[in-house]
């Protein structure tokens, strides 16, 4: 079993929504204007006249076209109202319509849920919503060196999936500061036309805003956008274990908080929202842990630079002191390895990593580039980054470097290193679907050629053309089986997520409100069975049981038993083994959760199941479709999950099959499902598509390079 973030069947009473709210629908076409209707309205709400919206979204209904949605406590606005204030901030014709039952009964339900989850801050939820997007705002805010301010983002999905996503705002004085000249080739990020916010961190208030309002404190002001290139906001954890406010403050809890809010707050409207749950059957990854598992990738590279010359190039034009760091670094990693700092690449058929200057580089030396594009011929090179070179990241770093080293060597001799079960490749092909330069389409091919060599090739014209027809326009990677089937595989915006009973064992643990008490003999029962179990504890459990006769209290109750394992542990009375025992006890028997331990080998199927392993379940509408997730391995956990675990799509693609169609190979997709079991393509994790399509991708950026060198020649020659 486990849980996405999609969310099961729910009904919607539109009949209710509608005697209690107006809903209206705003169409703009988007040819003639420049700015979208939801910025007038967030302007004209926010700013000046205090129109009297709860909430707004809006979406493209066709090419030109964009509809924005409001919704309105009843008869507090009306459609007069509202033309008149678009006509303020434009010439342009809009159509403003009041939206009766037929036509809400109509909407898509994502687009009802979006209007009433970005009303959830006027009930309690921290943020704002009249952007058309939920902002969860943290209780404590914080400016990076005053100026990056993360904020977490509500979305839902057309498909009636929730997420959540980090959007970073820079402030505009920032940009000001550090100069605007970083962003003059970037799409949408000067100064002049990315859409400004007004950001007050003590009411908690964001108002986009237009740099034209002589009103406007632009001390305030926001773009939402990186200050430097490819720089990126913090996520916030997907999960983690540890205190009880750092479970709070992750997405996962986040998302089931919100659901909840949003039962108990729009319960009249709506029947109760849950995230759906689908029965998956599981690939185990056997006995090895992921330390375990990562330790035997780790000694396989430190085995291949033991007979293959590494050296460090450090050719920047301002160096610094760390380049001997990182030297040091990879002599404790690779104590067999002799590694050399060098100005320039000597030996073109050697193994090089090449070290590349950091961003803040960049800041204040405009004029000078690394020489991070040189075309360095046959040489195998990986570029490492210095600021990437972190004292908690050492080994991680290093290790991907070198990993990377060793693929582009298999890509020039196509030969594998990495994989060591090639045999179970024999009859596989793989193919990936890549959008050119001026949108034309290329197709390229990973097979083996045997149990060792593979062949990786861009497909020519005549080839390509039955992978790029029109029927067949959102094809990204495609798989051949060696029963010449051939399966479509997508990656669908849907994710695992622990399971809800976390999600309310912690709830109960928090408040206390619903757990029964346990009798005094009930306790006395539940002590002596552990001492019949575990007979090296007997004595410290009977000793226990003398203290509880000792009590005046007939029944425990959760503050109780708190109080009670607190006086144990500080008597050392019971190790903290021996209390985790009884805890466990007194949950299976009472019920009680005093401690939630979501990452214990008895709790990970509880909690956890849809984030371990591998699972797999068929469309329930279609056998011919198979949706699979590769989560973490599960034994001896102990990682935080950064990222939540996406559903695959396996797909036979009736195109390309035979008679136009086929059945899911079983046997074969089982296989298939074990190429996932690959730990070099992701740091010590499991893969999530095969490990081809790393090869695919590496060689699909060499080629890019030399089209492009080849058209910078053609291009001075003409």
């Amino acid at each position: 079993m486990i849980t996405t973030n999609q969310l099961a069947k729910f009904d919607i009473d539109t009949h209710k929504i509608l005697t209690s709210y107006d809903i209206y629908s705003v169409d703009q076409n988007l040819e003639e204007q420049r700015f979208i209707p939801r910025r007038i309205f967030s302007i004209n709400i926010d700013v000046e006249n205090n129109l009297d919206i709860n909430a707004l979204t809006g979406k493209k209904i066709q090419k030109n076209v964009y509809r924005l949605y409001l919704i309105a406590k009843k008869s507090a606005v009306n459609v007069q109202e509202i033309r008149a204030t678009i006509e303020k901030y434009s010439q342009h014709t809009f159509r403003v319509s009041k939206l009766d039952e037929k036509a809400v009964s109509s909407l898509d339900k994502a687009v009802i849920l979006r209007l009433f989850f970005n009303m959830l801050p006027f009930y309690g939820i921290k943020g704002t919503g009249m952007l058309g997007n939920l902002f969860l705002t943290p209780s404590k805010p914080h400016l990076t060196q005053k100026i990056y301010l993360d904020l977490t983002r509500l979305v839902v999905g057309n498909d009636c999936n929730l997420f959540l996503s980090t959007s970073r705002f820079t402030k505009v004085k920032s940009f000001k500061e550090h100069g605007i000249s970083l962003f003059n080739n970037m799409e949408r990020k000067s100064l002049n036309n990315a859409p400004w916010f007004d950001i007050d961190l003590k009411k908690w208030q964001i108002k986009q805003v237009n740099k034209y309002n002589k009103n406007l404190n632009t001390e305030n002001c926001f773009i939402n956008a990186p200050l430097y290139p490819k720089d990126k906001p913090r996520p916030m954890l997907f999960w983690s274990d540890g205190k009880l406010n750092q479970v709070q403050s992750t997405k996962f809890y986040h998302l089931y908080n919100l659901v909840s809010v949003f039962n108990s707050v729009f319960r009249e409207y709506f029947s109760e929202l849950k995230f759906e749950k689908v029965d998956t059957a599981k690939q185990l990854l056997g006995r090895l842990s992921q330390t375990e598992w990562g330790n035997r990738l780790d000694k396989h590279i430190e085995e291949f630079f033991a007979k293959n010359q590494l050296n460090l190039i450090d050719n920047r034009i301002v160096g610094d002191e760390r380049i001997k760091d990182i030297k040091a670094a990879l002599v404790r990693l690779l104590p067999t390895v002799k590694v050399d700092i060098r100005p320039t690449i000597e030996d073109k058929f050697g193994y090089n990593l090449v070290v590349i200057n950091n961003k803040q580089y960049f800041q204040t030396h405009d004029d000078i580039k690394d020489n991070y594009a040189t075309d360095y011929q046959q040489a195998i090179v990986q570029h490492l980054t210095i600021d990437t070179f972190r004292k908690g990241d050492l080994k991680s770093t290093l290790i991907n470097s070198l990993k990377e080293l060793i693929i582009k060597k298999d890509l020039k001799g196509r030969r594998l290193s990495l994989y060591h079960s090639p045999d179970s490749m024999k009859g596989w092909e793989f193919y990936q679907v890549v959008k050119e330069v001026y949108g034309a389409k290329a197709v390229y091919l990973f097979k083996m050629i045997n149990g060792i060599e593979f062949e990786v090739r861009r497909l020519d014209l005549q080839k390509s053309s039955k992978f790029i027809g029109s029927d067949n326009t959102d094809l990204q990677y495609l798989i051949k089986t060696p029963a010449n089937t051939f399966y479509n595989l997508n990656r669908k915006n849907i994710f695992t997520l622990p399971n809800a009973e976390l999600f309310d064992d912690l709830n109960e643990m928090i408040s206390h409100q619903n757990c029964s008490s346990v009798t005094k003999e009930e306790i006395k029962s539940t002590l002596n069975d552990l001492s019949k179990s575990y007979l090296k504890y007997s004595v410290k459990y009977q000793s226990l049981i003398s203290i509880i006769n000792k009590r005046e209290l007939n029944s425990f109750n959760i503050n109780d038993l708190k109080d009670e394992f607190d006086f144990m542990k500080k008597n050392k009375i019971l190790s903290p083994i021996a209390i985790n025992l009884l805890l466990d006890e007194l949950y299976e028997q009472y019920g009680l959760v005093l401690k939630v331990k979501p990452k214990t080998k008895a709790h990970v199927q509880k909690y956890l199941s849809g984030l371990t392993d591998i699972n797999y379940f068929f469309d329930k509408d279609d056998q011919d479709v198979i949706y699979y997730n590769v989560g973490t391995i599960s034994k001896n956990m102990n990682m935080s999950i950064a990222k939540s675990s996406h559903i695959w799509q396996l797909q036979p693609n009736t195109k390309l099959n035979e008679r136009g169609f086929a059945t899911i190979e079983t046997e074969n997709i089982l296989k298939f499902l074990q190429m996932m079991r690959v730990n070099f393509v992701r740091f010590h994790q499991l893969t999530v598509i095969p490990f081809p399509f790393k090869y695919l991708r590496e060689f699909i950026q060499l080629e890019e390079k030399k089209r492009l060198i080849k058209k910078d020649v053609t291009d001075l020659l003409k």
